[in-house]
Order: structure tokens, then sequence, then C-alpha cells
């Protein structure tokens, strides 16, 4: 493949992580706001969207930050690799930049962890029944996560073709947002 056509192919990849991590951004700011409002919530169809701006929260966050070999090739460790040893590897992405971007990844490997465990035990298996109640310290956390891929991708997308990804997180308008 000619380096254009990589780049192309980059572009196109890197596309799809940034729209999914634009929909965890969206979906992170209703989720938290329904869960922090939770008490202000009367009608039980809030209680409904609350846990599907939730569940799909999770399931994008599972798409991103679970690693497995050959799944999820949306994740940011496949993509790591792939600039390391694989595909991207032309790019010639100094290699300090991708090893800390997966050491600060891995800093938060247990929340991380939560953020599976949530996927697996409440939305992938729905046959138990297991209760969805974050605390507002997951939002602070889950908001570190978020502030960090944007970061990441902000910074190999600009190293490798000169494009910057902007952070959407908190820009969601949530004035006229009114739970009755």
């Amino acid at each position: 493949m000619n380096l254009e056509n990589l780049k192309l192919s980059f572009r196109n990849d890197m596309t799809v992580r940034v729209d999914i991590l634009r929909e965890i951004s969206i979906n992170y700011n209703y989720s938290k706001y329904l869960f922090i409002n939770s008490s202000k919530i009367k009608k039980s169809h809030w209680g409904f969207i609350k846990y599907n701006f939730f569940k799909v929260l999770i399931i994008d966050l599972a798409k991103l930050f679970t690693y497995k070999k050959d799944s999820q090739k949306f994740n940011f460790f496949t993509l790591f690799d792939k600039l390391e040893t694989g595909i991207y590897k032309p790019f010639q992405v100094p290699l300090n930049i991708i090893t800390k971007h997966r050491q600060d990844l891995n800093s938060h490997n247990d929340f991380l962890k939560t953020i599976k465990k949530y996927r697996d035990t409440v939305f992938a298996h729905t046959d138990k029944h297991t209760s969805v109640g974050p605390e507002k310290a997951f939002y602070l956390q889950l908001e570190n996560i978020i502030n960090l891929s944007f970061e990441i991708l902000n910074q190999i997308s600009q190293t490798v073709i000169q494009k910057e990804v902007y952070n959407i997180i908190n820009r969601t308008d949530l004035s006229e947002f009114v739970i009755d």
C-alpha cells in the first residue's frame, strides 16, 4: 500500500475512533446529568432513558478500551500496536509517544476493568439482575479518561496527518433539558 492510501486508511480508522469518543462524550454528559439529578426524576420513562444513556456509554467505552487480540479493532491498544509494529509503522510515530500513551491508559487500568465489568455483568448478559448506580466519583474518573483519550487521538492525528481532534466533553447544552 502506498503512503497516500495508508494515510487514507489511517484517517478512516481515526474517524471511527473519534466518532465513538464523541458519542461517549455526549452520552457522558446526559448520563451524568440524569444520575446526579435522579432525585428530581418523577416519571418512570426518565429512569428508562437514564439507563439507556448509561448503557450506550458503557458499550462504547468498552469498544475503545477493552483489549483482546483480533477483537475490538477500534480500541486504543490496537491503534498503539498498529503504530508500533503494524500497518501504521511507516508513519514513524516516535516510540516514546506510543509508550507514554499506553502507560497513561494503563494507569487507569482499575477503572477500565470497572467499565468491562459493567459491560459484562449488566449489559451483555441481561439475564443477570444487577442494579446500575454509578457514584459521582465514577463520572470524575470517566471525565479524566475521556479527556486523556481526546489528547491521545489529537497528538497521534496531528503527528500523522496534521489534523486536530477537538475535545467536545462538557459542550452538550443541557440548559433546556428538563426532567419533569
